[in-house]
């Protein structure tokens, strides 16, 4: 539509970058339409007009990724679309507070149990395709070895 300001907040709790891929018919009027693309501290990423994010991706460092379309009085286009939204998070992080801790094995240990689930990423720490007893072991030894680092 013509004369539009909207910003699409996307939030990936504990996420360390989110990534969007934008379709092939994205297109927005050239050079009096723009779509912006801000990081969590709004922080302006890109500024994108005509077809120039059409097939594209764009990441964002940190849990928060913002898209804004702006349009002026007269044209139109397709607008956009995305394709794909996907999220980066450090691994063992079960609870999503940007930490690997005490508290994501206690969570792992709830999830095996099936009391709980996980807030953000993939309680398959260990990667091997399943959440097993193997990923408690995995996650004790990836928690011993953050914090023999903060001694040092």
């Amino acid at each position: 539509e013509n004369l539009t300001d909207k910003t699409w907040e996307i939030y990936r709790k504990g996420a360390t970058s989110i990534t969007l891929i934008f379709s092939a018919e994205t297109i927005v009027e050239e050079k009096y339409d723009h779509i912006y693309i801000y990081d969590a501290a709004n922080n302006e990423i890109g500024k994108y007009t005509g077809n120039e994010l059409a097939s594209r991706s764009v990441t964002a460092l940190g849990d928060t990724i913002k898209i804004r379309l702006c349009t002026d009085r007269v044209g139109t286009a397709y607008g956009f679309k995305l394709t794909d939204i996907s999220a980066e998070y450090i691994s063992g992080d079960l609870n999503g507070d940007s930490e690997v801790d005490i508290r994501d094995l206690i969570r792992l240990k709830k999830i095996l149990l099936g009391n709980a689930q996980s807030e953000s990423a993939s309680s398959d720490v260990d990667s091997s395709g399943e959440t097993t007893a193997n990923d408690l072991t995995f996650l004790r030894k990836l928690i011993i070895g953050i914090l023999a680092k903060e001694v040092y």
